[in-house]
């Protein structure tokens, strides 16, 4: 028998074709759940990142404002603090009861600010409410410098920098304050809570000796009944027994006289607005990225920023124009008819995502914001973020 030979067999074109296709259509496959998967996790990525920096941006906003108006010194003798300047201004004898002497330079220039950290007196809440080119009141100098964002609301909030009785030191001796030359020319020796002498020796150390910032050595001395007061400016200071000098011809301003008028023995030193208040800003700026980033500015300090992709904050001002301690209305910052009464404020906050084109082609979200749609045609995510907030040191 003849054997017949066996011949390798292969695919025909048409098996060829019909495996590149099959094989076309499973790659196509998968680069379809590639790309949804991608574009799913830019969507889940873009939604966390604006739902974290509108929580953040509102707490940390909220913080300030529950804070607004509390003054450390008010738990100095129960608040019950009420001094009016000396007359004249640049006595240098003893002091009366019931009397705040200035003992610096130009003393005139000093006067109001001290009755108001004394008497509480702080500006707690002021906003501005922002038009299409401007805002309403104007925004002061300082503020306008810091080229906040057009048609964005700004916000400033002052309270004591310190919190839960830092504010003050106990004056332990003041001796030889009973000369009547010159009475409570004496250096005054001061001690305090361990946070309050870590808080303000070091600061005394470092300014208050060879010339640092001398506005960070004008301090206040209260007798222990709060019924007379002197403000000085602290010229040498020695951190370890607290001896406080109050030199005339050395500081800025200086000192006029050395004179007290009165031993300040068993009574409190009381730090300056500098050390003592904090007045904060809030506001929108473009940041070095090209986004609109919430900014804060501190005691008229460069604007640090805080959260970006917050593109604008409106906020209304609840009032209590009837006096019995209940909101009213809620105003516009140019509608405030006083700030001395505003128990409230309800921020609103728009946040986007960094990145454009999360949102599908043809499907932007629909938003309205402080009364106005939003334009969305960049595809990024945007979210909406309100809370109402209270001023906890102007209710009962």
């Amino acid at each position: 028998m003849t054997a017949q030979r066996s011949y390798q067999s292969g695919f025909t074109i048409v098996e060829i074709l019909v495996s590149l296709t099959i094989s076309l259509l499973l790659l196509g496959g998968v680069i379809n759940v590639f790309l949804s998967s991608k574009q799913g996790y830019r969507v889940n990525e873009a939604l966390a990142w604006v739902q974290e920096s509108g929580r953040f941006a509102l707490d940390i906003i909220s913080r300030d404002v529950r804070q607004a108006g509390y003054n450390a010194n008010q738990e100095i003798c129960g608040g019950n603090i009420s001094l009016a300047i000396e007359s004249p201004i640049d006595n240098t004898g003893p002091l009366e009861a019931g009397r705040l002497r200035i003992t610096l330079n130009n003393p005139e220039n000093y006067a109001n600010s001290w009755l108001g950290i004394i008497s509480g007196n702080i500006d707690a809440i002021r906003g501005y409410n922002a038009g299409s080119n401007e805002w309403s009141p104007a925004l002061p100098t300082e503020i306008s410098a810091l080229n906040p964002t057009v048609s964005t609301d700004v916000i400033t909030l002052q309270h004591s920098a310190s919190e839960g009785g830092v504010g003050s030191l106990s004056i332990y001796a003041h001796p030889g304050s009973g000369n009547q030359n010159s009475p409570g020319s004496a250096d005054l020796k001061i001690e305090g809570t361990n946070e309050a002498e870590a808080e303000y020796f070091s600061v005394f150390d470092e300014n208050c000796k060879n010339g640092g910032d001398w506005s960070k050595c004008i301090v206040m001395a209260l007798d222990k009944t709060c019924e007379v007061g002197a403000v000085l400016q602290i010229t040498n200071f020695t951190t370890s027994n607290g001896n406080t000098v109050h030199n005339t011809g050395i500081g800025d301003p200086g000192n006029r006289t050395k004179n007290l008028g009165r031993s300040f023995e068993g009574g409190y030193l009381v730090p300056g607005i500098s050390e003592n208040a904090a007045t904060i800003t809030y506001y929108i700026s473009t940041n070095a990225s090209g986004l609109p980033t919430l900014f804060r500015s501190t005691n008229g300090a460069t604007g640090e920023e805080l959260v970006d992709g917050i593109q604008d904050m409106q906020i209304l001002y609840g009032e209590d124009t009837s006096n019995n301690n209940s909101i009213d209305n809620y105003v516009v910052a140019s509608l405030v008819s006083n700030w001395n009464n505003v128990l409230a404020a309800r921020i609103s906050l728009l946040a986007q995502s960094p990145e454009t084109n999360i949102t599908a082609e043809g499907e932007n979200q629909d938003l309205t914001f402080n009364g106005a749609t939003v334009n969305t045609s960049d595809r990024r995510l945007r979210q909406i973020f309100t809370t109402t907030v209270t001023l906890r040191n102007r209710v009962p």
